[in-house]
């Protein structure tokens, strides 16, 4: 995995602390190392004196037999598209926990198949690292996210392919050729709905097939 560089997370800090802001939105396709982000700004946060703690949207994907009704031959809902995912049961839970300070128990999801493996108890914290494919849409549904600092994090097609691929492969057993049918979908719907979004974020990263960043920007001042 890459590293994340010191003065990015001193500026996430920093913005935390000028504006006073709780929320750090994470978004960009599959594979590109989200959850290992906001697992390293939480921790990072933590030993600044900030409780912080890291949320999965992506655990409450749709059944696979939802998204998948036409066959995905014909055009399946990919994890790319806000349309697979519960918004409104994430919501509920960031509310519980920012509004009513109510401990909440989040599934952990495999996630090539998407089943239940275990739960993580999230407790009400100072800052909260909200991490998924389609994490920009909650500031659509709630206002609780609307003074948040927005990150995208993407990669080239060939970088998203090539990650995606090596996960199948290794987590479910697909050859080559059923990855390259099935990443015409994901393609399709990252063009949709997520890379319209990159333009929203504060913080940009580009990641290549190692992980590493090889471009950064950020609009923080």
């Amino acid at each position: 995995m890459f590293m994340i560089e010191k003065n990015i997370l001193k500026t996430v800090t920093k913005a935390i602390y000028e504006y006073q802001l709780n929320v750090i939105l994470i978004m960009g396709p599959g594979v590109v190392g989200k959850i290992y982000i906001s697992q390293k700004i939480s921790d990072y946060l933590n030993h600044q004196d900030l409780k912080a703690s890291a949320i999965e949207l992506d655990g409450f994907i749709l059944d696979r037999s939802i998204r998948m009704k036409n066959g995905w031959e014909n055009g399946w809902i990919t994890a790319h598209n806000p349309s697979a995912f519960d918004l409104s049961k994430d919501i509920e839970i960031v509310e519980n926990l920012m509004i009513k300070n109510i401990a909440q128990n989040m599934s952990i999801h495999n996630k090539s198949i998407h089943e239940v493996e275990d739960y993580l108890t999230i407790y009400p914290s100072d800052v909260y690292i909200i991490e998924g494919t389609v994490a920009f849409y909650l500031q659509k549904l709630s206002d609780i996210f609307e003074k948040s600092i927005r990150m995208f994090i993407n990669a080239s097609k060939q970088t998203q392919f090539h990650n995606r691929f090596i996960r199948e492969k290794r987590e479910i057993g697909y050859d080559l050729d059923t990855s390259l049918k099935r990443f015409k979908f994901y393609w399709r719907d990252y063009i949709q709905y997520i890379l319209p979004f990159r333009d929203y974020s504060d913080i940009q990263f580009e990641i290549d097939k190692n992980y590493s960043i090889t471009s950064f920007s950020c609009s923080l001042a």
